[in-house]
């Protein structure tokens, strides 16, 4: 299949989540952010919010390094989808990384990240391994936020952490078949 044929026009044509508290937090990531900066994406599904960060930092004008990872274990293998969704231009424009999320932090140099967006397994044990896994490539300073707060054990990864967010945004409350969606995401500065 042609990568190029099947190129979204932007972010809202994408299946998946990036909603307004996705989107605020990635503007500031790019206002705050230097030319040089490092920006790490874990998880990344068929790639919604991937797709806005890229085509908010070509707008932006700045250069900066942008990470997106993702194993594809937990929601179905959709890598050639998230692909296609991007298509050949936006991919030539990030490092992408097939790789479980904890392990992937090799690939990058100590003290070098400014922002990290993790959306990955919604499980406490995953989540502080993935933040004690990337805590010597944050820098100080690192804006470190993620989507899915609502989730029980996600606040139980921070009490494990005792780390105190700075915020948790609640965008929109949806109702699907029956079931309450939150869209909850936090953040907090390393």
């Amino acid at each position: 299949m042609n990568i190029h044929n099947n190129m979204k026009n932007n972010y809202t044509e994408i299946e998946g989540w990036c909603t307004e508290e996705i989107t605020t937090l990635y503007d500031r990531a790019i206002q705050e952010a230097k030319d040089g900066s490092i920006f790490v994406e874990l998880g990344c599904y068929k790639g919604k919010s991937a797709c806005y960060m890229i085509d908010k930092i070509k707008e932006s004008g700045k250069k900066i390094e942008f990470y997106v990872i993702d194993n594809f274990s937990t929601l179905g293998n959709v890598e050639q989808e998230f692909k296609e969704n991007l298509g050949q231009d936006r991919l030539d424009t990030i490092t992408f990384i097939n790789e479980d999320s904890a392990q992937a932090n090799r690939h990058l140099p100590v003290d070098s990240v400014d922002f990290i967006f993790i959306d990955t397994i919604h499980e406490a044990y995953h989540l502080v391994n993935e933040i004690n896994s990337w805590q010597t490539k944050l820098k100080k300073g690192c804006l470190v936020s993620g989507h899915d707060y609502h989730h029980t054990d996600m606040k139980d990864a921070f009490d494990r952490l005792g780390i105190q967010l700075y915020n948790v945004i609640l965008s929109s409350i949806n109702y699907h078949e029956g079931t309450v969606w939150r869209h909850t995401s936090w953040w907090y500065i390393n």
